[in-house]
């Protein structure tokens, strides 16, 4: 080392340090002076880089030799100042390995000295190049990801107030560039206008949840409405401040489209089946209905036989006058047989029901008559007909079959009658008994 090495304070502390410090003299371009730690950062001996002024640029990586010969020759500026222009490089060891290096220089005061500081950068420059590579894969996921990502600010309360960010491949869905959700308004202008109110309350709201999620429309920019499914956390920081909203935003249209499809077709398929159901209900039906008009037509074959011998035996007035209430009653109940073999054959859909006007009062005493000649002689029975209306527009077989379907008088009279107290009761009549009361057995 020379005298003018030894006027410099570096060899109270190159001698101790990672970093490799060095000094070149300009004038002759030789180096004065190389730190011991060249040689575990470059490999080769600080002393062959004095020896040689080529052996440094030989450990050079071939394709930055260029531009490090470019920074040495550079002008330089004053004396004492840290160069801007520092710049890293390649070091190719003799064992074949890769070291990356940051070099510093600056010049000596009144001399044509430059000192200079190498440091080692491989596991910053890996660094960096590790997160080149993860904000490489980054945007391609993002490229192909149907999930749109973005971000905002607490204090701007809203994403229509100012995105922060927005991934790229907002541009291929809604058909917007990234940068106009930026602008203030620009969300909020295409939120659906009867979605709005509830989406912009549901954000107030956020600040104090710290997540959200919700789905509502929002306008394209071809002009159609797409349905968004969004989704947003609140990130804070270590005193518990909220920091930033960090949202997922996703088109859910054709989800939502499916959905509403499969409504309808459950709908009409119900439909369909209620269909089916009527259609089996109406062949049951028309089934029962042929049965009908064939039991019909076999009953009215009976009923001929017994209608026209109780009209013969009536009308032989002297020889049946002791049984002739009897022979009426047997030609009444005929005939009420053969009003069910019309409503059978109408059932069968061979004969068309015509309502006409009859006497209520007629249709209750036929039927109550006939009930009383099947009861029990143990109990009597008064029955009041004053507010009864004269006429009505029934289907009258109906009428006559009323007493036996009714909830109260279902079945046999005789079977209900079977189960009534034998003590005999009784109900003051607000009418006088006709002869046909008296004949049924009624007071």
């Amino acid at each position: 080392m020379n005298d003018a090495t030894h006027a410099l304070p570096l060899h109270l502390f190159a001698e101790h340090t990672n970093d490799v410090f060095f000094v070149l003299d300009l004038s002759t371009g030789r180096h004065l002076y190389v730190s011991p730690a060249f040689e575990s950062l470059f490999g080769v001996p600080s002393q062959r880089v004095i020896e040689d002024p080529q052996a440094w640029l030989e450990c050079v990586h071939p394709d930055d030799r260029l531009e490090m010969n470019s920074a040495a020759t550079r002008q330089h500026g004053d004396a004492g100042q840290l160069f801007a222009d520092a710049h890293a490089y390649r070091v190719v060891r003799p064992d074949g390995s890769l070291r990356w290096v940051r070099s510093r220089k600056f010049l000596v005061e009144k001399t044509t000295l430059l000192a200079g500081i190498v440091e080692d950068v491989t596991d910053l420059m890996q660094a960096r190049e590790s997160l080149r590579g993860k904000e490489r894969k980054l945007r391609h996921i993002e490229e192909i990801s149907p999930v749109m990502l973005y971000t905002f600010g607490p204090s701007q309360g809203m994403p229509g107030t100012g995105v922060t960010y927005m991934s790229a491949n907002v541009r291929r869905i809604m058909g917007y560039p990234p940068e106009d959700f930026a602008s203030s308004g620009f969300w909020a202008e295409r939120v659906h206008p009867e979605d709005a109110a509830r989406v912009f309350n549901a954000l107030e709201k956020a600040l104090h949840q710290d997540c959200l999620s919700q789905e509502y429309r929002f306008r394209h920019a071809d002009g159609s409405w797409r349905w968004m499914h969004d989704e947003l956390r609140m990130v804070r920081d270590a005193q518990g401040r909220p920091e930033e909203f960090i949202g997922c935003w996703r088109d859910i249209t054709e989800s939502v489209q499916a959905q509403k499809h499969k409504e309808q077709q459950r709908l009409a398929e119900q439909a369909l089946h209620e269909v089916e159901g009527q259609l089996h209900h109406a062949q049951k039906m028309e089934s029962l209905g042929r049965l009908a008009g064939g039991i019909a037509h076999d009953f009215n074959n009976v009923l001929t036989i017994i209608m026209w011998y109780s009209e013969f035996l009536l009308a032989r007035n002297d020889e049946v006058l002791a049984v002739r209430p009897e022979l009426e009653e047997i030609h009444r109940a005929a005939e009420r047989a053969a009003a069910l073999t019309r409503k059978l054959t109408a059932f069968s859909r061979r004969q068309v029901l015509a309502p006409r006007v009859v006497s209520l009062k007629d249709v209750v005493i036929q039927a109550l008559a006939c009930w009383a000649a099947c009861s029990a002689r143990t109990w009597r029975l008064s029955l009041a007909l004053t507010k009864i209306s004269p006429t009505c527009w029934p289907i009258p077989d109906r009428w006559s079959r009323c007493w036996s379907t009714s909830p109260s008088m279902r079945g046999t009279p005789c079977r209900r009658v079977a189960a009534l107290p034998s003590k005999p009761s009784s109900r003051k009549s607000t009418t006088g008994a006709t002869p046909f009361h008296r004949a049924a057995g009624f007071d």
